[in-house]
Protein backbone atom coordinates (compact mmCIF):
# COMPACT_ATOMS: atom_id res chain seq x y z
CA UNK A 1 0.00 0.00 0.00
CA UNK A 2 2.86 2.34 0.86
CA UNK A 3 4.44 1.78 -2.57
CA UNK A 4 1.22 2.91 -4.28
CA UNK A 5 1.15 6.36 -2.65
CA UNK A 6 3.78 7.98 -4.93
CA UNK A 7 2.10 6.45 -8.01
CA UNK A 8 -1.28 7.89 -7.04
CA UNK A 9 0.30 11.31 -6.50
CA UNK A 10 1.94 11.17 -9.92
CA UNK A 11 -1.38 10.26 -11.61
CA UNK A 12 -3.16 13.12 -9.81
CA UNK A 13 -0.45 15.53 -10.92
CA UNK A 14 -0.70 14.40 -14.55
CA UNK A 15 -4.49 14.74 -14.53
CA UNK A 16 -4.27 18.23 -13.05
CA UNK A 17 -1.62 19.18 -15.61
CA UNK A 18 -3.83 18.07 -18.50
CA UNK A 19 -6.69 20.21 -17.25
CA UNK A 20 -4.39 23.22 -17.15
CA UNK A 21 -3.78 22.91 -20.88
CA UNK A 22 -7.46 23.27 -21.85
CA UNK A 23 -7.92 26.55 -23.74
CA UNK A 24 -10.88 28.21 -25.38
CA UNK A 25 -10.97 27.95 -29.18
CA UNK A 26 -13.60 29.87 -31.08
CA UNK A 27 -16.65 31.95 -30.27
CA UNK A 28 -19.56 30.88 -28.15
CA UNK A 29 -21.51 28.11 -29.92
CA UNK A 30 -25.06 28.82 -31.02
CA UNK A 31 -27.72 27.48 -28.65
CA UNK A 32 -29.29 24.19 -29.66
CA UNK A 33 -32.60 25.97 -30.17
CA UNK A 34 -31.05 28.18 -32.88
CA UNK A 35 -29.36 25.20 -34.54
CA UNK A 36 -32.70 23.37 -34.65
CA UNK A 37 -34.46 26.44 -36.05
CA UNK A 38 -31.84 26.82 -38.78
CA UNK A 39 -32.26 23.17 -39.79
CA UNK A 40 -36.06 23.49 -39.69
CA UNK A 41 -36.26 26.56 -41.91
CA UNK A 42 -33.93 24.99 -44.47
CA UNK A 43 -36.00 21.83 -44.44
CA UNK A 44 -39.02 24.06 -45.03
CA UNK A 45 -37.29 25.41 -48.15
CA UNK A 46 -37.27 21.88 -49.58
CA UNK A 47 -40.98 21.41 -48.81
CA UNK A 48 -41.74 24.86 -50.21
CA UNK A 49 -39.93 24.06 -53.47
CA UNK A 50 -41.68 20.69 -53.78
CA UNK A 51 -45.02 22.45 -53.38
CA UNK A 52 -44.27 25.18 -55.93
CA UNK A 53 -42.77 22.70 -58.43
CA UNK A 54 -45.73 20.31 -58.16
CA UNK A 55 -48.17 23.16 -58.77
CA UNK A 56 -46.27 24.56 -61.75
CA UNK A 57 -45.70 21.15 -63.31
CA UNK A 58 -49.42 20.37 -62.98
CA UNK A 59 -50.29 23.52 -64.92
CA UNK A 60 -47.67 22.75 -67.56
CA UNK A 61 -48.92 19.20 -68.02
CA UNK A 62 -52.62 20.06 -68.47
CA UNK A 63 -52.39 23.37 -70.30
CA UNK A 64 -52.15 23.55 -74.08
CA UNK A 65 -51.35 27.26 -74.06
CA UNK A 66 -47.59 27.90 -74.49
CA UNK A 67 -47.97 31.30 -72.84
CA UNK A 68 -49.47 29.70 -69.73
CA UNK A 69 -46.60 27.19 -69.66
CA UNK A 70 -44.08 30.04 -69.84
CA UNK A 71 -45.81 31.79 -66.93
CA UNK A 72 -45.75 28.59 -64.86
CA UNK A 73 -42.04 28.02 -65.54
CA UNK A 74 -41.20 31.63 -64.72
CA UNK A 75 -43.26 31.37 -61.54
CA UNK A 76 -41.35 28.42 -60.15
CA UNK A 77 -37.98 29.94 -61.11
CA UNK A 78 -38.66 33.22 -59.30
CA UNK A 79 -40.60 31.81 -56.33
CA UNK A 80 -38.02 29.16 -55.44
CA UNK A 81 -35.04 31.47 -55.98
CA UNK A 82 -36.48 34.05 -53.61
CA UNK A 83 -37.13 31.39 -50.97
CA UNK A 84 -33.55 30.09 -51.23
CA UNK A 85 -32.19 33.58 -50.58
CA UNK A 86 -34.55 34.05 -47.63
CA UNK A 87 -34.30 30.64 -45.92
CA UNK A 88 -30.50 30.32 -46.06
CA UNK A 89 -29.79 33.41 -43.98
CA UNK A 90 -27.24 32.52 -41.28
CA UNK A 91 -29.32 34.08 -38.46
CA UNK A 92 -32.25 31.75 -37.68
CA UNK A 93 -34.69 34.49 -36.63
CA UNK A 94 -33.95 36.59 -39.72
CA UNK A 95 -34.28 33.51 -41.94
CA UNK A 96 -37.72 32.85 -40.48
CA UNK A 97 -38.67 36.53 -40.86
CA UNK A 98 -37.52 36.75 -44.49
CA UNK A 99 -39.27 33.51 -45.45
CA UNK A 100 -42.49 34.42 -43.63
CA UNK A 101 -42.52 37.82 -45.35
CA UNK A 102 -42.01 36.16 -48.74
CA UNK A 103 -44.81 33.61 -48.22
CA UNK A 104 -47.21 36.25 -46.92
CA UNK A 105 -46.66 38.59 -49.86
CA UNK A 106 -46.75 35.86 -52.48
CA UNK A 107 -50.09 34.73 -51.09
CA UNK A 108 -51.42 38.31 -51.21
CA UNK A 109 -50.07 38.80 -54.71
CA UNK A 110 -51.85 35.71 -56.03
CA UNK A 111 -55.06 36.83 -54.32
CA UNK A 112 -54.92 40.20 -56.08
CA UNK A 113 -53.37 39.43 -59.47
CA UNK A 114 -53.49 35.67 -59.85
CA UNK A 115 -56.37 35.70 -62.32
CA UNK A 116 -54.44 37.97 -64.67
CA UNK A 117 -51.68 35.38 -65.05
CA UNK A 118 -52.94 31.93 -64.13
CA UNK A 119 -56.61 32.37 -65.08
CA UNK A 120 -58.49 29.11 -64.36
CA UNK A 121 -55.44 27.69 -62.56
CA UNK A 122 -55.42 30.46 -59.95
CA UNK A 123 -57.12 28.32 -57.22
CA UNK A 124 -54.37 25.71 -57.63
CA UNK A 125 -51.62 28.31 -57.22
CA UNK A 126 -53.49 29.96 -54.34
CA UNK A 127 -53.69 26.62 -52.53
CA UNK A 128 -49.92 26.19 -52.74
CA UNK A 129 -49.17 29.69 -51.42
CA UNK A 130 -51.63 29.23 -48.54
CA UNK A 131 -50.01 25.92 -47.60
CA UNK A 132 -46.55 27.49 -47.55
CA UNK A 133 -47.77 30.43 -45.47
CA UNK A 134 -49.43 28.12 -42.95
CA UNK A 135 -46.29 26.00 -42.59
CA UNK A 136 -43.92 28.93 -42.06
CA UNK A 137 -46.24 30.42 -39.43
CA UNK A 138 -46.15 27.12 -37.57
CA UNK A 139 -42.34 27.14 -37.61
CA UNK A 140 -42.27 30.73 -36.33
CA UNK A 141 -44.73 29.92 -33.53
CA UNK A 142 -42.61 26.98 -32.36
CA UNK A 143 -39.38 28.99 -32.35
CA UNK A 144 -40.45 32.40 -31.07
CA UNK A 145 -41.93 33.44 -27.78
CA UNK A 146 -45.57 34.56 -27.81
CA UNK A 147 -44.65 38.25 -27.62
CA UNK A 148 -41.94 37.93 -30.29
CA UNK A 149 -44.31 36.03 -32.56
CA UNK A 150 -46.96 38.75 -32.31
CA UNK A 151 -44.40 41.45 -33.12
CA UNK A 152 -43.08 39.54 -36.13
CA UNK A 153 -46.58 38.86 -37.43
CA UNK A 154 -47.43 42.56 -37.18
CA UNK A 155 -44.19 43.48 -38.94
CA UNK A 156 -44.77 41.00 -41.78
CA UNK A 157 -48.29 42.30 -42.36
CA UNK A 158 -47.45 46.00 -42.25
CA UNK A 159 -43.98 46.37 -43.75
CA UNK A 160 -44.12 47.48 -47.38
CA UNK A 161 -41.70 46.22 -49.99
CA UNK A 162 -41.80 46.03 -53.78
CA UNK A 163 -42.14 42.25 -54.07
CA UNK A 164 -43.11 42.53 -57.75
CA UNK A 165 -39.43 42.78 -58.53
CA UNK A 166 -37.03 39.84 -58.50
CA UNK A 167 -34.92 41.07 -55.57
CA UNK A 168 -33.32 39.48 -52.54
CA UNK A 169 -35.37 39.82 -49.37
CA UNK A 170 -33.28 40.99 -46.42
CA UNK A 171 -35.26 42.52 -43.55
CA UNK A 172 -32.47 42.52 -40.98
CA UNK A 173 -32.14 46.30 -40.52
CA UNK A 174 -35.88 47.10 -40.84
CA UNK A 175 -36.61 44.42 -38.24
CA UNK A 176 -34.06 45.84 -35.78
CA UNK A 177 -35.58 49.29 -36.18
CA UNK A 178 -39.06 47.86 -35.66
CA UNK A 179 -38.17 46.10 -32.38
CA UNK A 180 -35.86 48.99 -31.36
CA UNK A 181 -32.76 46.85 -30.82
CA UNK A 182 -29.25 48.06 -31.76
CA UNK A 183 -27.18 45.98 -34.14
CA UNK A 184 -24.39 45.62 -31.59
CA UNK A 185 -26.59 43.77 -29.09
CA UNK A 186 -28.76 41.73 -31.46
CA UNK A 187 -26.00 39.32 -32.51
CA UNK A 188 -24.38 37.74 -29.45
CA UNK A 189 -22.52 34.98 -31.30
CA UNK A 190 -22.09 33.66 -34.83
CA UNK A 191 -21.37 30.15 -33.56
CA UNK A 192 -18.26 28.05 -33.25
CA UNK A 193 -15.93 27.30 -36.15
CA UNK A 194 -17.49 23.87 -36.61
CA UNK A 195 -20.98 25.39 -36.73
CA UNK A 196 -19.84 28.09 -39.15
CA UNK A 197 -18.30 25.53 -41.51
CA UNK A 198 -21.42 23.37 -41.31
CA UNK A 199 -23.57 26.42 -42.04
CA UNK A 200 -21.45 27.35 -45.06
CA UNK A 201 -21.56 23.80 -46.41
CA UNK A 202 -25.35 23.70 -46.04
CA UNK A 203 -25.75 27.07 -47.78
CA UNK A 204 -23.50 26.12 -50.69
CA UNK A 205 -25.37 22.83 -51.16
CA UNK A 206 -28.74 24.57 -51.03
CA UNK A 207 -27.79 27.33 -53.45
CA UNK A 208 -26.18 24.81 -55.81
CA UNK A 209 -29.42 22.82 -55.84
CA UNK A 210 -31.38 25.96 -56.63
CA UNK A 211 -28.96 26.89 -59.37
CA UNK A 212 -29.39 23.44 -60.89
CA UNK A 213 -33.16 23.93 -60.82
CA UNK A 214 -32.84 27.27 -62.62
CA UNK A 215 -30.62 25.86 -65.36
CA UNK A 216 -33.05 23.02 -66.09
CA UNK A 217 -36.09 25.29 -65.99
CA UNK A 218 -34.42 27.92 -68.18
CA UNK A 219 -33.87 25.21 -70.78
CA UNK A 220 -37.58 24.32 -70.56
CA UNK A 221 -38.44 27.99 -70.91
CA UNK A 222 -36.32 28.26 -74.05
CA UNK A 223 -37.82 25.16 -75.64
CA UNK A 224 -41.34 26.30 -74.81
CA UNK A 225 -40.64 29.76 -76.19
CA UNK A 226 -39.38 28.26 -79.43
CA UNK A 227 -42.48 26.06 -79.72
CA UNK A 228 -44.91 28.96 -79.55
CA UNK A 229 -47.01 29.55 -82.67
CA UNK A 230 -46.09 33.21 -82.79
CA UNK A 231 -42.38 32.40 -82.74
CA UNK A 232 -42.80 29.69 -85.34
CA UNK A 233 -44.90 31.99 -87.52
CA UNK A 234 -42.32 34.75 -87.36
CA UNK A 235 -39.45 32.40 -88.24
CA UNK A 236 -41.46 30.73 -91.01
CA UNK A 237 -42.37 34.12 -92.42
CA UNK A 238 -38.72 35.11 -92.49
CA UNK A 239 -37.74 31.83 -94.13
CA UNK A 240 -40.50 32.19 -96.77
CA UNK A 241 -39.28 35.67 -97.51
CA UNK A 242 -35.73 34.33 -97.76
CA UNK A 243 -36.83 31.58 -100.15
CA UNK A 244 -38.67 34.13 -102.28
CA UNK A 245 -35.52 36.20 -102.48
CA UNK A 246 -33.52 33.21 -103.62
CA UNK A 247 -36.10 32.49 -106.32
CA UNK A 248 -35.99 36.09 -107.47
CA UNK A 249 -32.22 35.91 -107.66
CA UNK A 250 -32.28 32.78 -109.74
CA UNK A 251 -34.74 34.35 -112.21
CA UNK A 252 -33.17 37.73 -112.53
CA UNK A 253 -29.49 36.96 -112.54
CA UNK A 254 -29.71 35.61 -116.09
CA UNK A 255 -31.61 38.56 -117.51
CA UNK A 256 -30.95 41.56 -115.23
CA UNK A 257 -27.60 41.48 -113.48
CA UNK A 258 -28.03 45.16 -112.60
CA UNK A 259 -30.78 44.20 -110.15
CA UNK A 260 -28.49 41.89 -108.23
CA UNK A 261 -27.39 44.62 -105.83
CA UNK A 262 -30.98 45.50 -104.89
CA UNK A 263 -31.96 41.86 -104.33
CA UNK A 264 -28.83 41.20 -102.32
CA UNK A 265 -29.66 44.10 -100.02
CA UNK A 266 -33.15 42.70 -99.41
CA UNK A 267 -31.65 39.27 -98.78
CA UNK A 268 -29.16 40.62 -96.27
CA UNK A 269 -31.94 42.46 -94.49
CA UNK A 270 -34.11 39.37 -94.13
CA UNK A 271 -31.23 37.18 -93.02
CA UNK A 272 -30.27 39.77 -90.43
CA UNK A 273 -33.83 39.92 -89.11
CA UNK A 274 -33.95 36.10 -88.77
CA UNK A 275 -30.67 36.02 -86.90
CA UNK A 276 -31.79 38.84 -84.60
CA UNK A 277 -35.06 37.06 -83.86
CA UNK A 278 -33.29 33.85 -82.89
CA UNK A 279 -30.67 35.76 -80.88
CA UNK A 280 -33.38 37.51 -78.87
CA UNK A 281 -35.02 34.19 -78.05
CA UNK A 282 -31.73 32.66 -76.93
CA UNK A 283 -30.74 35.75 -74.91
CA UNK A 284 -34.08 35.85 -73.09
CA UNK A 285 -33.87 32.16 -72.26
CA UNK A 286 -30.34 32.21 -70.84
CA UNK A 287 -30.28 35.59 -69.10
CA UNK A 288 -31.55 33.94 -65.89
CA UNK A 289 -28.77 31.35 -66.03
CA UNK A 290 -26.12 34.02 -66.17
CA UNK A 291 -27.74 35.95 -63.31
CA UNK A 292 -27.86 32.83 -61.15
CA UNK A 293 -24.25 32.04 -61.90
CA UNK A 294 -23.17 35.51 -60.78
CA UNK A 295 -25.30 35.30 -57.66
CA UNK A 296 -23.84 31.93 -56.70
CA UNK A 297 -20.28 33.16 -57.26
CA UNK A 298 -20.93 36.29 -55.21
CA UNK A 299 -22.43 34.19 -52.44
CA UNK A 300 -19.47 31.78 -52.34
CA UNK A 301 -16.96 34.66 -52.33
CA UNK A 302 -18.73 36.47 -49.48
CA UNK A 303 -18.99 33.32 -47.40
CA UNK A 304 -15.32 32.51 -47.98
CA UNK A 305 -14.34 35.98 -46.74
CA UNK A 306 -16.64 35.63 -43.73
CA UNK A 307 -15.33 32.25 -42.61
CA UNK A 308 -11.69 33.27 -43.08
CA UNK A 309 -12.29 36.40 -40.99
CA UNK A 310 -13.89 34.32 -38.26
CA UNK A 311 -11.05 31.80 -38.39
CA UNK A 312 -8.48 34.60 -38.03
CA UNK A 313 -10.41 36.09 -35.11
CA UNK A 314 -10.68 32.71 -33.42
CA UNK A 315 -6.99 31.96 -33.83
CA UNK A 316 -6.07 35.34 -32.37
CA UNK A 317 -8.49 34.81 -29.50
CA UNK A 318 -7.03 31.36 -28.76
CA UNK A 319 -3.45 32.69 -28.74
CA UNK A 320 -4.34 35.59 -26.44
CA UNK A 321 -6.18 33.25 -24.11
CA UNK A 322 -3.20 30.90 -24.00
CA UNK A 323 -0.79 33.75 -23.24
CA UNK A 324 -3.04 35.10 -20.50
CA UNK A 325 -3.30 31.63 -18.94
CA UNK A 326 0.48 30.96 -18.87
CA UNK A 327 1.30 32.78 -15.56
CA UNK A 328 -1.53 31.07 -13.71
CA UNK A 329 -0.66 27.72 -15.24
CA UNK A 330 3.02 28.05 -14.26
CA UNK A 331 2.04 28.97 -10.70
CA UNK A 332 -0.21 25.91 -10.42
CA UNK A 333 2.47 23.64 -11.87
CA UNK A 334 5.07 24.94 -9.40
CA UNK A 335 2.66 24.47 -6.51
CA UNK A 336 2.04 20.85 -7.45
CA UNK A 337 5.76 20.25 -7.97
CA UNK A 338 6.49 21.59 -4.47
CA UNK A 339 3.69 19.54 -2.93
CA UNK A 340 4.85 16.44 -4.79
CA UNK A 341 8.44 17.01 -3.62
CA UNK A 342 7.39 17.54 -0.03
CA UNK A 343 5.23 14.43 -0.03
CA UNK A 344 7.84 12.39 -1.85
CA UNK A 345 10.62 13.17 0.64
CA UNK A 346 8.37 13.21 3.69
CA UNK A 347 7.20 9.64 3.25
CA UNK A 348 10.66 7.96 3.58
CA UNK A 349 11.60 10.10 6.59
CA UNK A 350 8.21 9.51 8.15
CA UNK A 351 8.43 5.78 7.61
CA UNK A 352 12.00 5.72 9.03
CA UNK A 353 10.96 7.72 12.05
CA UNK A 354 7.96 5.47 12.62
CA UNK A 355 10.02 2.26 12.32
CA UNK A 356 12.76 3.66 14.56
CA UNK A 357 10.24 4.67 17.17
CA UNK A 358 8.64 1.21 17.15
CA UNK A 359 11.99 -0.55 17.31
CA UNK A 360 13.08 1.71 20.16
CA UNK A 361 9.99 0.87 22.15
CA UNK A 362 10.48 -2.85 21.58
CA UNK A 363 14.13 -2.60 22.63
CA UNK A 364 13.16 -0.69 25.75
CA UNK A 365 10.68 -3.40 26.73
CA UNK A 366 13.27 -6.16 26.33
CA UNK A 367 15.86 -4.35 28.50
CA UNK A 368 15.43 -5.47 32.20
CA UNK A 369 15.16 -2.73 34.81
CA UNK A 370 18.03 -2.52 37.28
Amino acid sequence: MKRQIPLLLILLFIAQGCSLLKLETGDTPLPQKDINARATIRSFYNDYCANIIATSDSIISVSDDPQMKLIAIKWKINATSLCADAAYNSMPEIAILNTWFLCYNLDNYISKYGNEYFKEYTPLVKSSTQTNLKNIKTIAKNYLSVDRYMKMESFVQTFKMDYNKDVNIDLYLPWLRYIDVPDSTYITTTGSIAQTIENLDSKVNGMSTQWGYNIAWSKDFFLTEMSRDSTKAEINSRLDSLLSDFNRISRTLENSPELLASITNDLNKNVTEIIETMNRSVDNAFVDIDNQRRELQTFIDSQRVSIMAQADSTASHAVNTALDAIPSMIGKVLLWVILFTVVLFSIPFGIGYFIGNVMGKKKAKKTPEK
